[in-house]
């Protein structure tokens, strides 16, 4: 089993915690999709819950965090877009619209219990895609983007714009 320290901090404290990175589930995506991780609501009362992404393996950063489920969702620098929280009585949500390469990662839910932030569930997010090259004589430049299987028509009226 492997632990990785992380520090973080939030609008009210500095949070030190342990991660245990081998127990974590996969969640697999297609680029440019919508994905929704969960996270077992470990609380029997309202309190602020969070999700955190692990940078570097070493550096966790604030996602998103809410006090209530029926108030207001604060998300984090650089997080402000493409990201949703919701919660029900038993999961805590957070999706992630059009995910791409670069989200790929760690992340984990925690809950603020007794004065500590409570690490609940860490889910590994691979974004799985593959990078396709075109060079078009007609239009003078390279066009370089993420495709997916499912995405084969949208790659066909990109190179018919370009014809």
């Amino acid at each position: 089993m492997s632990y990785t320290f992380c520090q973080s901090h939030n609008n009210h404290a500095l949070i030190l915690s342990w991660i245990s990175v081998s127990e974590s589930r996969t969640v697999d995506a297609q680029s440019g999709g919508d994905v929704t991780l969960l996270c077992s609501n470990i609380s029997q009362e309202t309190t602020q819950t969070d999700w955190f992404r692990l940078i570097n393996g070493t550096k966790a950063t604030c996602v998103s965090s809410m006090y209530r489920p029926d108030g207001p969702t604060s998300f984090c620098k650089g997080f402000e877009h493409g990201f949703e929280m919701s919660t029900n009585v038993t999961m805590i949500f957070l999706k992630i619209k059009r995910v791409n390469l670069s989200d790929s990662g760690f992340y984990f839910c925690g809950f603020y219990r007794d004065q500590h932030t409570v690490i609940a569930e860490t889910t590994y997010l691979n974004v799985q895609g593959k990078i396709v090259f075109m060079l078009n004589q007609r239009c003078h430049f390279l066009i370089i983007f993420t495709a997916q299987r499912q995405s084969k028509a949208k790659a066909r009226e990109i190179m018919n714009l370009c014809l």
